[in-house]
């Protein structure tokens, strides 16, 4: 089995894809292992994923219950649009080290109250904006959340994920940045 000790993802843009944008599945070899053992994703857009049976969009796993045995996941300033093909948006499966922050997770209308933003087991998720999902299921410590809110994207149907004016993500982030893929803030005022 291959093992990675870390993936580092920043601005990056997953779409239309047919499978799940970042998967690591756990390890078979032996209990408590896993095949990475830190993933970051920043400052990236992940939109029209169907994932695979049983994966989530951002899906990092770990194989075991042995105690300090786990892998980390953090997850900062994301936007992901329409990915309801597993009903887990993040998920970082038996791993109590997770941060998950700054996020937007927004599914189309026909697609509400499918998926739940994140799924983790610990760690600390904060200031997430969710539109048309279910709530978090999760274990970690919730923060700052804003649910079942419109992100006001200016034409999500056609790849447009910038935020309009008004938008309940701009200014929400833990530093007081907008939520989401930076690729989408309104251009700063020269």
């Amino acid at each position: 089995t291959m093992h990675m000790d870390s993936l580092v993802l920043n601005n990056c843009y997953f779409h239309d894809n047919g499978r799940a944008a970042v998967y690591f599945a756990a390890s078979s070899d032996a209990e408590g292992t896993h095949v990475c053992d830190y993933l970051k994703v920043t400052n990236t857009t992940i939109a029209n994923i169907s994932a695979l049976s049983g994966a989530a969009a951002i899906d990092l796993r770990s194989n075991g219950s042995k105690e300090g045995v786990y892998n980390k996941l953090y997850v900062d300033h994301v936007t992901m649009y329409n990915v309801a093909g597993y009903e887990r948006g993040i998920q970082s499966y038996k791993s109590t080290d997770v941060t998950i922050t700054n996020c937007i997770i927004a599914e189309p209308a026909d697609k509400a109250d499918y998926l739940y933003p994140t799924y983790c087991y610990g760690g600390t998720i904060s200031n997430i904006l969710s539109y048309n999902t279910k709530n978090h299921r999760s274990g970690p410590t919730i923060s700052g959340l804003i649910e079942n809110t419109d992100p006001l994207f200016n034409d999500a149907a056609n790849g447009d994920y910038s935020l309009k004016e008004g938008s309940p993500a701009l200014g929400a982030g833990t530093d007081g940045s907008n939520l989401g893929d930076p690729r989408w803030w309104p251009a700063a005022p020269v």
